[in-house]
């Protein structure tokens, strides 16, 4: 089924809006001419591979099988995907029907902070557990949805990053985004990280390509989420936006694995990994279901700096995000784009 016109409307020239874009990114990194792909591909045309697939995201199971083959061969292309990322972009193959990507929005819409929060009476019980976990973890812990929002953290994280709980950090959308935080150039998550360039490219290696964000990567959510990151990037002069072209090209050299980096905690340097411990899938609006992440800063040295007594207090985004417009989903643009789409 051809994709519905609000769908294929790119947001702006990074905008990916469906899998054949992200495989033009692909082959582009790599070298290649559409002629070259479609010889390679077998194709009586390049038009098959750059218009029908890279532009109308159309192309039979045989010639994207081909083409996967090829991407992964590394004696034909230079950066050869991995396995992981090939199954990533089958997996995208196999779901570009528009209606399975309209419920991955209408999943998506149902997240909210609310939802967590203990005022909720009808929390579901997964998510119950998973804060009393949380409370109970003795190292600094948080709690992120698929697309890496921050729904609740604890006071460990807080101390570890010199967070003010009553600052204006945590009262800004960054403060409650895994990725975003590290942006502002007053941020306390920024200035606590030395070294960051360092760690910067694996890290967003290991959130574009984890799969909580590749199964939405073609949402508006997604899409309007990575451009406001590396818009907030260039104008804060972080690395994030600097690295943008090939990360969205699988062109980055890392695994998926989130690795040690220091932080200077009470002005002493610690090493640590934040390392997803736990994930709860919860029911949301219509009986769809999303994802939580218990994410844990395992200390390495000095590991007694970091711990805490527990329970620990626990810090919500609801409570912090009085207007509503922290999280994506009330973001002006996407709200208006999913009410459109939606209805």
């Amino acid at each position: 089924m051809p994709l519905m016109t609000p769908l294929r409307h790119r947001l702006h020239p990074r905008d990916m809006p469906h899998l054949g874009a992200l495989c033009k990114r692909i082959r582009l990194a790599r070298g290649l001419t559409g002629t070259e792909i479609a010889r390679l591909c077998h194709c009586r045309s390049s038009a098959t591979i750059t218009r029908d697939f890279e532009e109308n995201n159309q192309l039979g199971e045989g010639y994207f099988q081909r083409w996967l083959r090829i991407m992964q061969d590394g004696e034909r292309v230079p950066m050869p995907l991995t396995r992981e990322q090939a199954t990533l972009l089958s997996r995208h193959y196999y779901e570009r029907d528009v209606t399975k990507l309209l419920e991955k929005h209408r999943t998506l819409q149902g997240v909210d902070f609310a939802l967590i929060h203990p005022a909720n009476g009808a929390r579901p019980p997964a998510l119950v557990a998973l804060v009393d976990q949380l409370a109970r973890t003795p190292y600094p812990a948080m709690i992120m949805d698929d697309l890496w929002f921050v729904h609740v953290v604890n006071e460990g994280l807080l101390r570890l990053y010199g967070i003010d709980p009553q600052g204006p950090f945590l009262r800004r959308w960054e403060g409650w985004h895994a990725v975003a935080s590290k942006i502002p150039a007053g941020s306390p998550v920024r200035l606590a990280h030395d070294q960051s360039g360092q760690f910067i490219p694996p890290t967003i290696v290991y959130f574009y390509q984890h799969e909580f964000v590749q199964r939405h990567l073609f949402t508006l959510q997604v899409r309007h989420l990575l451009h406001r990151l590396f818009a907030e990037s260039a104008k804060e002069d972080y690395e994030i936006h600097k690295w943008s072209d090939q990360l969205l090209a699988f062109a980055l050299p890392f695994s998926m694995e989130a690795g040690p980096r220091v932080v200077t905690f009470n002005g002493t340097p610690v090493v640590t990994t934040p390392a997803i411990a736990q994930v709860a899938a919860a029911r949301v609006q219509g009986g769809r279901q999303v994802h939580y992440a218990l994410c844990v800063w395992e200390p390495y040295a000095p590991a007694s700096m970091t711990q805490q007594a527990t329970p620990q207090p626990l810090y919500f985004a609801a409570d912090y995000d009085r207007e509503r417009t922290f999280h994506v989903n009330r973001w002006p643009g996407v709200t208006q784009s999913l009410e459109r789409l939606l209805g």
